[in-house]
């Protein structure tokens, strides 16, 4: 299994200008399989150490962290022998699964789930012709694929107004600068009473926005995807509220492709 991940790995080489992907080591995925309660599928962790969870390989298919922790809380005494890989199609009520039960099964699984009845569970294609087929369009139209050069993560960070002065403190670290006082966010009617400033980071305008109440706080930022992780500003930033114990709320969004 390994030997067929590091092949189809080997035919991303030539593309490697606009195929993005950062594999997992095996304590950040065992650390993962914590989160979840249960060892997962071996063929789905052959591609976590491949390609990660921060990848654009598989491009029509969402493989996401934290979705995938959602859906196994979700299913964990429903569906208790599958683990559920959050690949999404056009089927907003299809869950999408893999055996846990055979570790070793390449199957993966589609069923239907109406608020908690779910339908029969069929197979829809191997997860290793899934990634063939994801590499395959690649190789065949490499220049519809948008540079890493341009290709951004973003974050939101939600906090109460009890850490925002030692939350401002510590963004001041990262080089966040206020340019502007706090005003409405909408004009000429700001129905809600939510308030913006605009402030500086990394060398762009972010907003921080506020309630009528003062009492929530929300940033967002964007950062290259090509930031190396010792570089990134919001790894910087989750250590530093770390360490002072200062409690948030994050949500990222990885691999947003500009415009």
């Amino acid at each position: 299994m390994k030997i067929m991940f590091k092949e189809l790995q080997k035919r991303l080489i030539k593309y490697s200008d606009v195929v993005y992907y950062s594999p997992m080591t095996e304590e950040e995925v065992s650390q993962f399989e914590q989160k979840v309660g249960k060892k997962i599928n071996l063929v789905f962790r052959e591609f976590l150490l491949t390609f990660g969870f921060t990848q654009d390989v598989l491009r029509d298919f969402e493989v996401d962290e934290r979705s995938i922790l959602e859906d196994a809380e979700y299913l964990k005494d429903k569906l208790p022998d599958y683990f559920p890989i959050s690949i999404e199609v056009d089927e907003f009520d299809t869950i999408y699964l893999m055996s846990n039960s055979n570790r070793t099964d390449k199957i993966v699984y589609k069923v239907r789930d109406n608020a908690g009845e779910f339908g029969e569970i069929t197979k829809y294609d191997t997860f290793t012709n899934i990634l063939e087929k994801s590499i395959q369009m690649i190789e065949d139209n490499p220049g519809d694929r948008c540079p890493n050069s341009e290709k951004i993560n973003n974050y939101e960070y939600m906090f109460t107004s009890k850490y925002y002065d030692d939350f401002i403190e510590i963004l001041n670290v990262v080089g966040l600068k206020q340019k502007t006082d706090w005003r409405a966010k909408y004009y000429p009617e700001n129905v809600f009473g939510d308030e913006i400033a605009i402030f500086e980071l990394l060398g762009e305008e972010v907003l921080l926005e506020r309630n009528e109440d003062k009492t929530e706080y929300r940033l967002e930022f964007d950062e290259p995807i090509l930031f190396a992780k010792e570089n990134s500003i919001s790894m910087k930033i989750d250590n530093l509220l770390k360490a002072k114990r200062i409690e948030y709320e994050k949500d990222e969004f990885k691999l947003i492709e500009t415009e």
